[in-house]
């Protein structure tokens, strides 16, 4: 963290939260090397210097955007009351624009998400695990929580019929993810490249569930871990510029869903997504009151991130 003692004394002062002083310390430490690069104190910099490091730190949700903007202008304005040599309130000038940073972070359509896959995993007719991982991000995108995925059972998806049913709910499959379903119900065995015997077969695991892998009991954190290699050396090798991870696929989804309704007539409507949301979140002193400014702040906050995703995919 660039400029520590000072920073730290902020924090100390700025909140009790031992949360808030952590997301803060992760923060500040995001902005070190752009610090290292000015040889000085952001709460030093012009407006022009600043902009460009937002773009880049910041999230795309409004919500979490907002709330950074809020601590990194009370940080400017301590420094500037504790007279910080050279500090200047240029944060007030600043304005971030996440369109960019949204295009590479989420995608606009099926479509799109299928060029994705093309770009990071093998086709699904090369018949290699990467069918499993297709499919991990086809449960993102129509919507499924990332904890039921490894619930869903073979006889839970209908190719038929494009659905895949699971934890209590129908979900639609886009026809671009039908390959990859496919491949992944009909498949006993994966190709599989090793380096002395060049392509070989290695049996599935037996069992139930779509996502069964061929070596120890597939889990989360190995869908996530092939996920964020390959997507780093898609990048590496120009293949894609974007980067996605589960729930930034199932909020694209989302929007396009929305976006959707929308061309047909319907109002942009958040309030059932708000409601379930909230209702993870319920407790037993929880009041109505509560839940419903809850309900209304969270709908507001993803009509917001809704705009902004319409805007940077220019809809």
């Amino acid at each position: 963290m660039y400029n520590e003692d000072l920073k730290q004394r902020f924090i100390q002062e700025f909140t009790k939260s031992d949360a808030t002083k952590k997301w803060l310390i992760k923060m500040f430490n995001n902005m070190e090397k752009y610090e290292l690069g000015w040889n000085a104190d952001f709460c030093t910099r012009s407006a022009q210097e600043l902009q460009p490091m937002l773009c880049n730190i910041l999230g795309i949700r409004n919500n979490s955007r907002t709330t950074a903007l809020s601590a990194l202008r009370a940080y400017v304005k301590w420094c500037v009351q504790n007279n910080v040599p050279g500090a200047r309130d240029a944060l007030s000038d600043v304005t971030v624009d996440s369109s960019s940073k949204i295009r590479n972070q989420m995608v606009q359509s099926p479509l799109q998400l299928q060029r994705y896959l093309n770009a990071v995993y093998e086709p699904e007719d090369s018949e290699t695990i990467d069918v499993l991982y297709r499919c991990y991000l086809w449960c993102a995108y129509i919507g499924i929580d990332e904890d039921l995925v490894l619930g869903i059972k073979v006889s839970d998806v209908n190719l038929k019929a494009r659905t895949v049913s699971v934890g209590g709910r129908v979900y639609p499959l886009c026809k671009e993810a039908l390959p990859a379903f496919q491949k992944a119900l009909q498949l006993e065995s994966f190709n599989y490249s090793h380096k002395n015997y060049g392509t070989i077969r290695r049996d599935r695991n037996e069992g139930d569930t779509l996502f069964r892998g061929y070596k120890g009991e597939t889990k989360i954190r190995t869908l996530r871990a092939a996920l964020t290699d390959n997507s780093a050396l898609a990048v590496k090798e120009g293949k894609t510029q974007r980067r996605l991870t589960y729930d930034k696929a199932k909020l694209s989804g989302l929007f396009f869903r929305i976006y959707e309704r929308e061309c047909n007539g319907f109002d942009a409507d958040f309030q059932q997504v708000a409601s379930a949301w909230v209702e993870g979140r319920r407790t037993e002193d929880s009041s109505e009151e509560t839940l419903r400014s809850m309900r209304v702040r969270k709908e507001w906050e993803l009509k917001k991130d809704y705009n902004n995703w319409k805007e940077a995919f220019m809809l």
